[in-house]
């Protein structure tokens, strides 16, 4: 199922997820994970506004309390203007390719084609 299909909460539940792994090193549910320092420490509830309306994320933890999300910022309520950007990005002659490209290199998150060129 492509990213789009889905609703915003779970896609960004996903990369929020993702970045947690990245932090830590290792796969939820690794057995090697109990030999590491640090590991996930469940999740917290957060609401986001933006222009879709507003939804809750579950916004995954360490027990170091060592993660800075890039994805939601600690303390961020509000997605800020990605439909704007894309747009514009497609408006001044970016390719959907090339909008895809720039989203996935600033966040280290992956995009799909489909979310470039959908109208929300």
């Amino acid at each position: 199922m492509g990213c789009c299909r889905l609703g915003p909460e779970t896609t960004l539940e996903r990369g929020l997820g993702t970045e947690l792994t990245g932090h830590l090193g290792h796969e939820k549910g690794e057995p090697a994970a109990v030999k590491r320092p640090n590991s996930r420490n469940g999740t917290t509830s957060k609401t986001i506004e933006s222009e879709v309306g507003s939804f809750t994320v579950d916004v995954p933890g360490d027990r170091a309390g060592t993660i800075t999300p890039r994805l939601i910022r600690k303390g961020q309520r509000r997605l800020d203007g990605l439909d704007d950007m894309i747009i514009n990005l497609y408006a001044g002659g970016m390719t959907v390719r090339e909008i895809e490209h720039h989203l996935v290199q600033p966040a280290e998150v992956q995009a799909c084609a489909c979310c470039c060129c959908s109208a929300r």
